[in-house]
């Protein structure tokens, strides 16, 4: 799973919004668009604040892995769920 994916999942699963992420961060808040929308990736420093943000460690990433690919439908349904709650 890629970063953007990711990203959206842990951000929405922490109850975060977009705003608020990009305020937490410190960076531009259409920087978080374009990263969950696959349109750039972040360079190493800003997926640092990102994750430091979220409190979300590199080490975490192993949950990803093992999910490998999750289903689209599994997917769809937790952020659906997620966004609307």
């Amino acid at each position: 799973m890629d970063f953007a994916k990711q990203l959206r999942i842990v951000r929405i699963a922490r109850g975060v919004t977009q705003k608020e992420l990009c305020t937490a961060a410190g960076v531009p808040e259409a920087l978080i668009s374009f990263i969950e929308s696959g349109k750039i990736m972040p360079q190493p420093h800003i997926e640092a604040k990102l994750r430091a943000a979220l409190s979300w460690p590199a080490e975490a990433d192993e949950a990803f892995r093992i999910l490998a690919t999750p289903s689209e439908a599994f997917e769809a349904a937790f952020i659906d769920k997620a966004e609307a709650a």
